[in-house]
């Protein structure tokens, strides 16, 4: 009779669990989705204003949307400085220029050679847009559109306003189109190692709810003979199989924080074979562990010393590890949990890691895009200055200072040029 109490109650807790896991899994999901989504947007925001800077409100005011602009100084210019922006952003598939003109939109220039069959002429007609293409031009306000689709193919947009400096009237708008499918990669990429990462968790609780009951079951005098070697061995090869082929690293430690179990992922992420893992403390010297501004961390702020010391999970912990036998450094994200006896007593700790090397080599990328621009308006003879909606100047490069004969203090706070 205790028994089958004790089987009732268990069924009732393990059903909690789930459950509770199942609604977090899916916060943490949806929450992974929008976090990238808003990043993305921001990122995508940062360089279209940055872009907008590198432009000349006086040449674009000697444009007038014809044909007859295509032969002069000020149309050639700015072309050749779209497409040298469309270079160095290759995500972008068209960047462009244009106006508003009695209700109508029309194409001042754009980056696309003039034999392409995707190039729009001078005073060409956007027969197209919705009426987001005209918000910037009422608010003044730089925005991201919704996917929406022209003969061009299936776009989100960055619309920026291009502004006089010395109106401060909205007089163009600069125009990014990023395929929408693309747009979405970087979510979906990240939504997948939340995916991963939470049935690799549900994956372990499992295991760790199925070996605790078979262990009670035994504790309580059930005989060996209910469970023959058979059952119990492809138990282990199946979970055995599991940590083998997850794409994550998988280390189980010992509570003295020896390794007592490695799979393949980890021992490649690691740079160290399973035979020399195996029997390490994490204070072993072989470990060489960076932080994400390259300073070597301490072995006590090592993963599984973190959880050791606080008897605590750790989740999203970015790190870099030095493999001594390839000499590179692979990034890594890292969760951990700590597995205790039914006295509370920490019996092992577990501790994932998942690849984020190309994750982290695309954000330096992004940063040297964005110093190559600014090293452009650092470099341009035309003063460039940003200044928002309550006319406080915020970036005033060299050539400003040349042209207006002033050098601002630092921080910027002026409100006006004259």
């Amino acid at each position: 009779m205790n028994i089958i109490k004790y089987l009732y109650r268990s069924k009732i807790i393990v059903t909690t669990l789930f459950l509770l896991i199942a609604v977090l899994g899916a916060m943490y999901i949806r929450n992974t989705w929008i976090t990238t989504r808003n990043a993305t947007s921001v990122q995508a925001l940062k360089t279209a204003s940055t872009l907008e800077i590198a432009l000349n409100d006086e040449m674009l005011l000697k444009l007038h949307g014809s044909m007859q602009d295509t032969g002069t100084t000020a149309y050639k210019t700015i072309k050749k400085k779209l497409t040298e922006l469309r270079t160095i952003h290759p995500d972008v598939r068209f960047l462009y220029i244009y106006v508003q003109k009695d209700d109508k939109i029309y194409f001042l220039v754009d980056s696309e050679p003039v034999d392409s069959k995707d190039y729009s002429f001078p005073g060409q007609e956007y027969l197209a847009p919705n009426n987001e293409y005209r918000k910037p031009f009422e608010n003044g306000k730089p925005l991201i559109t919704k996917p929406s689709t022209d003969p061009w193919g299936t776009w989100v947009s960055i619309l920026v306003p291009v502004k006089s400096i010395i109106t401060g009237e909205v007089i163009a708008v600069l125009g990014l189109d990023y395929p929408a499918e693309m747009w979405e990669n970087q979510a979906m990429e990240n939504t997948k190692h939340a995916i991963t990462n939470l049935c690799f968790l549900i994956a372990v609780i499992i295991f760790l709810i199925t070996i605790s009951n078979k262990n009670i079951k035994l504790k309580r005098g059930k005989k060996l003979s209910d469970i023959t070697k058979d059952e119990l061995t492809k138990s282990e090869a199946r979970y055995r199989g599991l940590l083998l082929n997850l794409d994550s690293g998988v280390v189980v430690h010992a509570s003295d924080t020896s390794i007592t179990l490695a799979n393949p992922r980890a021992s490649a992420l690691l740079g160290l074979s399973e035979d020399q893992m195996k029997g390490r403390l994490a204070f072993d010297p072989h470990w060489e562990f960076i932080t994400e501004t390259s300073q070597p961390i301490p072995p006590n702020e090592y993963p599984v010393n973190l959880i050791v010391n606080s008897k605590k999970p750790i989740k999203n912990y970015v790190l870099g590890i030095a493999r001594p036998l390839t000499k590179d450094i692979v990034w890594c994200l890292v969760n951990g949990v700590p597995v205790f006896e039914s006295d509370g007593i920490l019996s092992e700790i577990i501790i994932s890691f998942q690849d984020i090397t190309d994750l982290k080599e695309t954000e330096e990328a992004l940063r040297r895009s964005e110093t190559k621009i600014r090293a452009i308006s650092e470099s341009a003879q035309d003063a460039i200055l940003i200044m928002d909606s309550k006319s406080i100047i915020s970036y005033w490069n060299p050539a400003a200072s040349r042209i207006f004969g002033y050098t601002p203090p630092k921080p910027l706070a002026r409100t006006s040029i004259c």
